[in-house]
Protein backbone atom coordinates (compact mmCIF):
# COMPACT_ATOMS: atom_id res chain seq x y z
CA UNK A 1 0.00 0.00 0.00
CA UNK A 2 2.99 2.48 0.85
CA UNK A 3 3.27 2.76 -3.61
CA UNK A 4 -0.16 3.56 -4.05
CA UNK A 5 0.25 6.59 -1.27
CA UNK A 6 3.78 7.26 -2.78
CA UNK A 7 2.93 7.60 -6.17
CA UNK A 8 -0.20 9.42 -5.16
CA UNK A 9 1.92 12.39 -3.77
CA UNK A 10 4.65 12.20 -6.98
CA UNK A 11 1.08 12.72 -9.41
CA UNK A 12 -0.28 15.81 -7.29
CA UNK A 13 0.09 18.61 -9.57
CA UNK A 14 1.89 21.51 -7.78
CA UNK A 15 3.79 19.68 -5.63
CA UNK A 16 7.89 19.68 -6.46
CA UNK A 17 10.17 17.15 -5.41
CA UNK A 18 11.37 19.63 -2.69
CA UNK A 19 8.07 20.37 -1.00
CA UNK A 20 7.13 16.30 -1.31
CA UNK A 21 10.24 15.43 1.05
CA UNK A 22 9.19 18.86 3.57
CA UNK A 23 6.65 16.36 3.72
CA UNK A 24 7.87 13.28 4.35
CA UNK A 25 10.06 14.91 6.97
CA UNK A 26 7.10 16.27 8.57
CA UNK A 27 4.82 13.36 8.63
CA UNK A 28 7.36 10.10 7.92
CA UNK A 29 5.84 8.38 5.09
CA UNK A 30 3.30 8.98 2.33
CA UNK A 31 0.82 6.66 4.13
CA UNK A 32 0.57 9.35 6.58
CA UNK A 33 0.71 12.25 4.70
CA UNK A 34 -2.51 11.26 3.61
CA UNK A 35 -4.03 10.32 6.69
CA UNK A 36 -2.86 13.61 8.03
CA UNK A 37 -5.88 15.83 7.29
CA UNK A 38 -6.31 19.00 5.94
CA UNK A 39 -6.44 21.07 9.22
CA UNK A 40 -2.87 19.60 9.85
CA UNK A 41 -1.49 19.91 6.15
CA UNK A 42 -2.77 23.54 6.19
CA UNK A 43 -0.09 24.08 8.49
CA UNK A 44 2.43 23.47 6.04
CA UNK A 45 4.47 26.44 4.39
CA UNK A 46 3.74 26.69 0.51
CA UNK A 47 1.39 24.27 0.32
CA UNK A 48 -1.55 25.97 0.09
CA UNK A 49 -5.54 25.32 0.51
CA UNK A 50 -5.48 24.61 -3.18
CA UNK A 51 -2.56 21.94 -3.67
CA UNK A 52 -3.96 20.17 -0.90
CA UNK A 53 -7.20 19.57 -2.28
CA UNK A 54 -5.93 18.24 -4.92
CA UNK A 55 -3.75 16.14 -2.93
CA UNK A 56 -6.36 14.54 -0.71
CA UNK A 57 -9.47 14.59 -3.45
CA UNK A 58 -10.19 11.03 -3.67
CA UNK A 59 -9.24 10.78 -7.62
CA UNK A 60 -5.66 11.95 -6.49
CA UNK A 61 -5.19 7.80 -5.07
CA UNK A 62 -7.51 6.22 -7.95
CA UNK A 63 -5.28 7.73 -10.09
CA UNK A 64 -2.31 5.66 -8.14
CA UNK A 65 -4.14 2.66 -8.35
CA UNK A 66 -4.01 2.87 -12.15
CA UNK A 67 -0.81 3.79 -12.64
CA UNK A 68 0.44 0.75 -10.38
CA UNK A 69 -1.77 -1.22 -12.15
CA UNK A 70 -0.18 -0.15 -15.58
CA UNK A 71 3.35 -0.46 -14.03
CA UNK A 72 2.40 -4.32 -13.56
CA UNK A 73 0.71 -4.65 -16.65
CA UNK A 74 4.17 -3.18 -17.95
CA UNK A 75 6.25 -5.09 -16.27
CA UNK A 76 8.10 -2.64 -14.58
CA UNK A 77 9.62 -2.16 -11.18
CA UNK A 78 8.80 0.88 -9.11
CA UNK A 79 11.66 2.82 -7.08
CA UNK A 80 10.22 4.68 -4.10
CA UNK A 81 12.38 6.89 -2.30
CA UNK A 82 12.02 5.13 0.65
CA UNK A 83 12.76 1.74 -0.55
CA UNK A 84 16.73 0.11 -0.14
CA UNK A 85 16.62 -0.54 -4.15
CA UNK A 86 16.21 3.68 -4.88
CA UNK A 87 19.88 4.88 -6.43
CA UNK A 88 21.27 6.58 -3.79
CA UNK A 89 23.27 9.01 -5.42
CA UNK A 90 20.12 10.49 -6.95
CA UNK A 91 18.99 10.46 -3.32
CA UNK A 92 21.32 12.91 -2.35
CA UNK A 93 19.87 15.26 -4.88
CA UNK A 94 17.04 17.73 -3.46
CA UNK A 95 14.64 17.31 -6.38
CA UNK A 96 14.85 13.85 -7.03
CA UNK A 97 11.76 12.59 -8.11
CA UNK A 98 9.76 10.51 -5.01
CA UNK A 99 8.87 7.41 -7.25
CA UNK A 100 10.58 5.54 -10.37
CA UNK A 101 9.94 4.15 -12.73
CA UNK A 102 12.06 0.99 -13.87
CA UNK A 103 12.07 -1.88 -17.14
CA UNK A 104 14.65 -4.64 -17.16
CA UNK A 105 17.56 -4.57 -13.84
CA UNK A 106 20.68 -2.35 -13.96
CA UNK A 107 23.45 -1.76 -11.11
CA UNK A 108 22.35 1.76 -10.15
CA UNK A 109 24.70 1.48 -6.87
CA UNK A 110 27.90 0.49 -8.90
CA UNK A 111 30.73 1.29 -7.63
CA UNK A 112 30.97 4.05 -10.77
CA UNK A 113 28.75 5.52 -12.48
CA UNK A 114 29.09 7.50 -15.78
CA UNK A 115 26.77 9.61 -17.64
CA UNK A 116 27.63 10.27 -21.43
CA UNK A 117 25.62 12.94 -23.32
CA UNK A 118 26.09 14.91 -26.25
CA UNK A 119 24.28 16.43 -29.21
CA UNK A 120 21.83 14.60 -30.99
CA UNK A 121 23.34 15.66 -34.32
CA UNK A 122 26.77 14.06 -33.75
CA UNK A 123 29.43 13.90 -36.16
CA UNK A 124 31.02 10.91 -37.03
CA UNK A 125 34.14 11.45 -35.08
CA UNK A 126 31.92 12.39 -32.22
CA UNK A 127 30.43 8.86 -32.80
CA UNK A 128 33.91 7.50 -32.93
CA UNK A 129 35.38 8.96 -29.65
CA UNK A 130 32.00 8.66 -27.72
CA UNK A 131 32.25 4.37 -28.51
CA UNK A 132 36.02 4.67 -27.64
CA UNK A 133 35.63 6.42 -24.51
CA UNK A 134 32.39 3.89 -23.26
CA UNK A 135 34.63 0.90 -24.45
CA UNK A 136 37.83 1.80 -22.94
CA UNK A 137 36.60 3.35 -19.80
CA UNK A 138 35.45 0.53 -17.66
CA UNK A 139 38.93 -1.17 -18.10
CA UNK A 140 39.54 -4.06 -15.24
CA UNK A 141 36.76 -2.49 -12.87
CA UNK A 142 33.01 -2.00 -14.78
CA UNK A 143 31.37 1.85 -15.15
CA UNK A 144 27.80 1.88 -15.43
CA UNK A 145 27.03 4.15 -18.23
CA UNK A 146 24.01 6.52 -18.23
CA UNK A 147 22.36 8.63 -21.16
CA UNK A 148 19.27 9.94 -22.48
CA UNK A 149 18.65 7.37 -25.08
CA UNK A 150 18.26 9.85 -27.63
CA UNK A 151 19.64 10.88 -31.09
CA UNK A 152 23.58 11.22 -31.98
CA UNK A 153 25.48 11.09 -28.30
CA UNK A 154 23.25 9.30 -26.57
CA UNK A 155 22.54 6.66 -29.04
CA UNK A 156 26.11 5.97 -29.44
CA UNK A 157 27.20 5.79 -25.85
CA UNK A 158 23.92 2.56 -25.68
CA UNK A 159 25.21 1.19 -29.08
CA UNK A 160 28.50 1.01 -27.72
CA UNK A 161 27.94 -0.24 -24.12
CA UNK A 162 25.50 -3.18 -25.51
CA UNK A 163 28.39 -4.41 -27.83
CA UNK A 164 31.16 -4.06 -25.38
CA UNK A 165 28.93 -5.88 -22.32
CA UNK A 166 28.64 -3.20 -20.45
CA UNK A 167 25.31 -2.26 -18.04
CA UNK A 168 23.84 1.27 -19.24
CA UNK A 169 20.45 2.66 -17.94
CA UNK A 170 18.63 4.72 -20.79
CA UNK A 171 16.75 7.63 -19.02
CA UNK A 172 13.45 8.41 -20.80
CA UNK A 173 11.35 11.80 -20.66
CA UNK A 174 7.84 9.88 -21.14
CA UNK A 175 6.29 7.30 -19.79
CA UNK A 176 8.18 3.23 -20.07
CA UNK A 177 5.28 1.87 -22.33
CA UNK A 178 6.95 2.97 -25.38
CA UNK A 179 10.19 4.22 -26.89
CA UNK A 180 11.52 7.55 -28.19
CA UNK A 181 12.70 8.11 -30.65
CA UNK A 182 11.38 4.91 -31.86
CA UNK A 183 13.96 4.21 -34.02
CA UNK A 184 15.75 2.95 -30.59
CA UNK A 185 12.99 0.65 -29.59
CA UNK A 186 15.28 -2.32 -31.24
CA UNK A 187 18.34 -0.40 -28.95
CA UNK A 188 16.26 -0.13 -25.93
CA UNK A 189 15.16 -3.86 -26.49
CA UNK A 190 18.92 -4.94 -26.24
CA UNK A 191 19.76 -2.96 -23.05
CA UNK A 192 17.58 -4.87 -21.57
CA UNK A 193 19.72 -7.77 -21.64
CA UNK A 194 22.38 -6.31 -19.19
CA UNK A 195 21.23 -2.79 -18.24
CA UNK A 196 17.41 -0.98 -17.66
CA UNK A 197 15.30 1.72 -18.88
CA UNK A 198 14.52 4.52 -16.39
CA UNK A 199 11.99 7.24 -15.71
CA UNK A 200 10.42 9.25 -13.50
CA UNK A 201 6.88 9.39 -15.81
CA UNK A 202 4.02 6.88 -14.95
CA UNK A 203 3.06 4.47 -18.00
CA UNK A 204 0.67 6.26 -20.85
CA UNK A 205 2.67 9.85 -19.58
CA UNK A 206 2.36 12.24 -22.86
CA UNK A 207 5.97 13.43 -24.22
CA UNK A 208 6.40 17.32 -23.71
CA UNK A 209 9.24 19.55 -24.41
CA UNK A 210 9.77 20.67 -20.92
CA UNK A 211 9.99 16.62 -19.74
CA UNK A 212 13.65 16.77 -21.22
CA UNK A 213 15.03 19.24 -18.37
CA UNK A 214 13.48 17.06 -15.67
CA UNK A 215 14.91 13.84 -17.30
CA UNK A 216 18.21 15.51 -17.59
CA UNK A 217 18.67 16.11 -13.42
CA UNK A 218 18.07 12.19 -13.30
CA UNK A 219 20.87 11.46 -15.81
CA UNK A 220 23.63 13.80 -13.59
CA UNK A 221 21.98 12.68 -9.62
CA UNK A 222 22.60 9.34 -11.00
CA UNK A 223 26.41 9.30 -12.00
CA UNK A 224 29.72 10.40 -10.42
CA UNK A 225 30.40 12.12 -13.47
CA UNK A 226 29.29 13.70 -16.69
CA UNK A 227 31.43 13.36 -19.77
CA UNK A 228 30.00 16.01 -22.59
CA UNK A 229 31.12 14.82 -26.53
CA UNK A 230 30.25 17.34 -28.78
CA UNK A 231 27.57 19.65 -27.75
CA UNK A 232 26.36 23.69 -29.40
CA UNK A 233 26.00 26.16 -26.31
CA UNK A 234 22.16 25.74 -26.13
CA UNK A 235 21.68 22.09 -26.46
CA UNK A 236 20.57 19.69 -23.27
CA UNK A 237 24.10 18.35 -22.94
CA UNK A 238 25.03 21.66 -21.12
CA UNK A 239 21.90 21.75 -19.10
CA UNK A 240 23.27 18.49 -18.08
CA UNK A 241 26.43 19.84 -17.47
CA UNK A 242 25.04 22.75 -15.41
CA UNK A 243 23.05 20.71 -13.00
CA UNK A 244 25.93 18.40 -12.21
CA UNK A 245 27.75 21.00 -11.00
CA UNK A 246 24.67 21.99 -9.15
CA UNK A 247 24.66 18.27 -7.37
CA UNK A 248 28.31 18.61 -6.55
CA UNK A 249 29.53 16.03 -9.79
CA UNK A 250 32.52 15.61 -11.63
CA UNK A 251 31.98 17.62 -15.34
CA UNK A 252 34.22 16.50 -18.31
CA UNK A 253 34.56 17.77 -21.78
CA UNK A 254 35.76 16.67 -25.11
CA UNK A 255 37.56 19.70 -26.87
CA UNK A 256 36.79 20.32 -30.72
CA UNK A 257 37.97 22.64 -33.09
CA UNK A 258 37.06 25.93 -32.49
CA UNK A 259 35.40 26.49 -35.99
CA UNK A 260 33.27 23.08 -35.21
CA UNK A 261 29.94 24.31 -34.37
CA UNK A 262 29.31 20.89 -31.29
CA UNK A 263 33.05 22.05 -30.22
CA UNK A 264 31.48 25.20 -28.77
CA UNK A 265 29.70 24.03 -25.63
CA UNK A 266 32.45 22.02 -24.57
CA UNK A 267 35.11 24.40 -25.24
CA UNK A 268 32.87 26.63 -23.39
CA UNK A 269 32.63 24.42 -20.31
CA UNK A 270 36.45 24.27 -20.32
CA UNK A 271 37.18 27.79 -20.78
CA UNK A 272 35.34 28.13 -17.47
CA UNK A 273 36.50 25.86 -15.88
CA UNK A 274 33.66 23.94 -15.12
CA UNK A 275 34.50 20.48 -17.05
CA UNK A 276 38.05 18.96 -17.17
CA UNK A 277 39.88 18.52 -20.51
CA UNK A 278 40.27 14.83 -21.57
CA UNK A 279 41.63 13.86 -24.46
CA UNK A 280 41.08 10.17 -23.95
CA UNK A 281 39.67 7.49 -21.79
CA UNK A 282 42.98 7.37 -19.48
CA UNK A 283 42.64 10.55 -18.42
CA UNK A 284 39.28 10.23 -17.14
CA UNK A 285 40.15 6.88 -15.35
CA UNK A 286 42.88 8.71 -13.72
CA UNK A 287 40.70 11.90 -12.64
CA UNK A 288 38.18 10.08 -11.36
CA UNK A 289 40.63 7.55 -9.18
CA UNK A 290 39.01 4.45 -11.07
CA UNK A 291 41.93 2.53 -11.61
CA UNK A 292 41.97 1.63 -7.65
CA UNK A 293 40.01 -0.70 -6.39
CA UNK A 294 36.53 0.26 -5.26
CA UNK A 295 33.72 -0.65 -3.19
CA UNK A 296 30.17 0.00 -4.58
CA UNK A 297 28.43 3.06 -3.16
CA UNK A 298 26.57 3.79 -0.24
CA UNK A 299 25.45 7.39 1.26
CA UNK A 300 28.20 7.77 4.03
CA UNK A 301 26.85 7.57 7.48
CA UNK A 302 29.91 8.81 9.40
CA UNK A 303 29.80 7.88 13.07
CA UNK A 304 30.96 11.69 13.59
CA UNK A 305 32.20 11.86 17.24
CA UNK A 306 31.82 15.61 17.72
CA UNK A 307 29.93 18.43 16.70
CA UNK A 308 30.82 20.48 13.53
CA UNK A 309 31.97 24.14 14.28
CA UNK A 310 30.21 27.47 12.98
CA UNK A 311 32.32 27.19 10.28
CA UNK A 312 32.38 23.86 8.98
CA UNK A 313 28.59 24.67 9.49
CA UNK A 314 28.67 27.73 6.87
CA UNK A 315 30.40 25.27 4.46
CA UNK A 316 28.14 22.75 4.91
CA UNK A 317 25.14 24.81 4.11
CA UNK A 318 27.12 26.61 1.22
CA UNK A 319 27.95 23.40 -0.43
CA UNK A 320 24.67 21.48 0.28
CA UNK A 321 22.85 24.98 -1.90
CA UNK A 322 25.24 24.71 -5.13
CA UNK A 323 28.23 26.75 -3.78
CA UNK A 324 30.96 24.53 -4.58
CA UNK A 325 34.25 26.77 -6.42
CA UNK A 326 36.68 27.59 -3.44
CA UNK A 327 36.87 31.02 -4.17
CA UNK A 328 32.79 31.33 -4.14
CA UNK A 329 33.20 29.89 -0.55
CA UNK A 330 36.04 32.42 0.42
CA UNK A 331 33.87 35.02 -0.47
CA UNK A 332 30.64 34.25 1.19
CA UNK A 333 32.41 32.89 4.13
CA UNK A 334 34.14 36.01 4.18
CA UNK A 335 37.59 34.92 5.20
CA UNK A 336 40.92 34.93 3.32
CA UNK A 337 41.57 31.44 1.23
CA UNK A 338 44.41 30.34 2.89
CA UNK A 339 42.38 30.06 6.33
CA UNK A 340 39.38 28.38 4.42
CA UNK A 341 42.01 26.03 2.75
CA UNK A 342 42.97 24.82 6.24
CA UNK A 343 39.47 24.24 7.37
CA UNK A 344 38.60 22.35 4.06
CA UNK A 345 42.34 20.41 4.70
CA UNK A 346 40.56 19.57 8.39
CA UNK A 347 37.04 18.62 6.61
CA UNK A 348 38.87 16.50 3.86
CA UNK A 349 40.87 14.13 6.75
CA UNK A 350 37.83 13.82 8.49
CA UNK A 351 36.01 12.61 5.58
CA UNK A 352 33.47 15.30 5.38
CA UNK A 353 34.14 16.72 1.58
CA UNK A 354 36.08 15.50 -1.79
CA UNK A 355 37.99 17.61 -3.44
CA UNK A 356 37.27 17.87 -7.58
CA UNK A 357 38.42 19.46 -10.63
CA UNK A 358 38.68 23.28 -11.14
CA UNK A 359 38.74 24.34 -7.63
CA UNK A 360 35.54 22.87 -6.49
CA UNK A 361 34.58 20.72 -3.16
CA UNK A 362 31.54 18.08 -2.48
CA UNK A 363 30.14 17.53 0.64
CA UNK A 364 30.05 13.72 1.88
CA UNK A 365 29.08 14.39 5.28
CA UNK A 366 25.38 14.14 6.96
CA UNK A 367 23.01 17.10 5.80
CA UNK A 368 21.82 18.20 9.16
Amino acid sequence: MENIFEIALALTSGLGPRQVRSLLRTFDNAEAVFKAGKRSLLKMPGLGPARINKLIHPDTIRSAESVLKSSKKEGLQILSFSRPEYPDRLKECEDAPLVLFEKGKSPLNNARVLAVVGTRSATPQGQRITEQFVSQVSGKHPVLIVSGLAYGIDGAAHRQAVQSGIPTVGVLAHGLDKIYPAEHNRLAMRMLDNGSLLSEFPPNSKLVKENFPRRNRIIAGLSDAVLVIEASKTGGALITAEIALGYNREVFAVPGRVSDPYSEGCLELIRQNKAGLVLRPRDLVEAMNWDQAQEPFRQLSLPFKRPLNDTEIQIRNLLLSGVNFIDNLSRALQIDNSRLAANLLQMELEGLIKSLPGARVRWLGPSD
